[in-house]
Protein backbone atom coordinates (compact mmCIF):
# COMPACT_ATOMS: atom_id res chain seq x y z
CA UNK A 1 0.00 0.00 0.00
CA UNK A 2 1.36 3.42 -0.91
CA UNK A 3 1.94 5.98 1.80
CA UNK A 4 0.08 9.23 1.58
CA UNK A 5 2.13 12.14 0.27
CA UNK A 6 1.82 13.88 3.66
CA UNK A 7 3.04 10.83 5.61
CA UNK A 8 5.92 10.33 3.20
CA UNK A 9 6.89 14.02 3.40
CA UNK A 10 6.73 14.04 7.22
CA UNK A 11 9.00 11.00 7.40
CA UNK A 12 11.46 12.59 5.00
CA UNK A 13 11.46 15.82 7.01
CA UNK A 14 12.04 13.90 10.21
CA UNK A 15 14.99 12.09 8.70
CA UNK A 16 16.43 15.24 7.16
CA UNK A 17 16.32 16.89 10.56
CA UNK A 18 18.49 14.12 11.93
CA UNK A 19 15.58 12.40 13.60
CA UNK A 20 14.69 8.75 13.40
CA UNK A 21 17.28 6.15 12.53
CA UNK A 22 21.00 6.87 12.39
CA UNK A 23 23.17 5.52 9.60
CA UNK A 24 24.27 2.75 11.98
CA UNK A 25 20.67 1.58 12.28
CA UNK A 26 20.33 2.46 15.95
CA UNK A 27 17.35 4.46 17.11
CA UNK A 28 17.77 8.02 18.24
CA UNK A 29 16.84 8.62 21.86
CA UNK A 30 13.36 10.05 22.38
CA UNK A 31 13.32 13.79 22.79
CA UNK A 32 10.99 16.74 23.22
CA UNK A 33 11.79 19.76 21.07
CA UNK A 34 10.89 23.33 21.95
CA UNK A 35 8.90 25.12 19.22
CA UNK A 36 8.33 28.87 19.43
CA UNK A 37 5.56 30.68 17.57
CA UNK A 38 4.69 34.37 17.58
CA UNK A 39 1.07 33.51 16.80
CA UNK A 40 -1.63 32.59 19.32
CA UNK A 41 -2.75 28.98 19.50
CA UNK A 42 -6.10 29.90 17.91
CA UNK A 43 -4.49 31.40 14.77
CA UNK A 44 -4.95 29.55 11.46
CA UNK A 45 -1.19 29.13 11.00
CA UNK A 46 -1.04 27.55 14.44
CA UNK A 47 -3.42 24.85 13.27
CA UNK A 48 -0.86 23.98 10.59
CA UNK A 49 1.92 23.91 13.22
CA UNK A 50 -0.15 21.52 15.35
CA UNK A 51 -0.84 19.33 12.32
CA UNK A 52 2.84 19.24 11.36
CA UNK A 53 4.14 18.52 14.87
CA UNK A 54 1.56 15.79 15.39
CA UNK A 55 2.57 14.31 12.03
CA UNK A 56 6.26 14.27 12.97
CA UNK A 57 5.43 12.66 16.32
CA UNK A 58 3.38 10.00 14.56
CA UNK A 59 5.97 9.45 11.79
CA UNK A 60 8.70 8.91 14.40
CA UNK A 61 6.54 6.56 16.49
CA UNK A 62 6.53 9.05 19.36
CA UNK A 63 10.33 9.39 19.56
CA UNK A 64 10.03 13.09 18.72
CA UNK A 65 7.55 15.26 20.58
CA UNK A 66 7.13 19.02 20.70
CA UNK A 67 6.51 21.55 23.44
CA UNK A 68 4.92 24.49 21.63
CA UNK A 69 5.20 28.01 23.05
CA UNK A 70 2.43 30.16 21.58
CA UNK A 71 2.17 33.95 21.28
CA UNK A 72 5.89 34.59 21.66
CA UNK A 73 5.84 33.19 25.21
CA UNK A 74 9.26 31.58 24.85
CA UNK A 75 11.24 34.61 23.68
CA UNK A 76 8.72 37.47 23.73
CA UNK A 77 9.12 40.06 21.00
CA UNK A 78 12.75 39.01 20.42
CA UNK A 79 11.95 36.18 17.99
CA UNK A 80 14.37 37.39 15.30
CA UNK A 81 17.16 37.80 17.88
CA UNK A 82 16.44 34.30 19.23
CA UNK A 83 16.71 32.81 15.74
CA UNK A 84 20.02 34.59 15.13
CA UNK A 85 21.49 33.45 18.44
Amino acid sequence: MKQSIMAHTLKKLAHLAGIGVLATGTLVQAQTLEFASVFPESDFSSLMVKHWTEGVTKATDGRIKFRIHWSGSLVGNKMVDALRD
